[in-house]
């Protein structure tokens, strides 16, 4: 059964350490240091400085927006803050959770396996993950 996940080209945007696939995920999406972006229709990754990293207040609409304007369509992170979560709803981004992939890379290769489950509301843990 092909789904419209099959047949689509998408951009999508993993948070990370570092400017490479090979990096390890980031532990949190707002603060993240790069977002590498997988662009499935050329096959190529680019890294992108999250300049909203170091902000006092705001980081997660500025890490939206920045993927935003690369015409990203699905971000892999960690969990999400309510901040991150309602800026990526309302930008159409759709989001989905890695847990034990330790590289960019991996965290790919799970979203296309589909073992990434998709993220529906934002984290209640009581940290501020955004």
């Amino acid at each position: 059964m092909i789904t419209t996940m099959d047949t689509k080209a998408y951009k999508i945007a993993i948070a990370s350490s570092g400017p490479s696939e090979h990096d390890k995920v980031a532990d949190r999406f707002a603060r993240a240091s790069y977002f590498i972006v997988y662009d499935q229709e050329s096959l190529t990754f680019t890294a992108i400085k999250n300049t909203g990293q170091v902000a006092s207040s705001g980081a997660s609409s500025a890490a939206a927006k920045i993927l935003l304007e690369h015409n990203v369509n699905v971000v892999l992170a960690p969990k999400l803050g309510d901040k991150a979560f309602m800026a990526l709803e309302a930008m159409e981004i759709d989001s989905y959770e890695y847990k034990n992939q330790p590289t960019v890379r991996d965290a790919l290769y799970s979203f296309f396996e589909h073992q990434l489950p998709k993220i529906e509301n934002a984290s209640k843990n009581g940290h501020h993950l955004s």
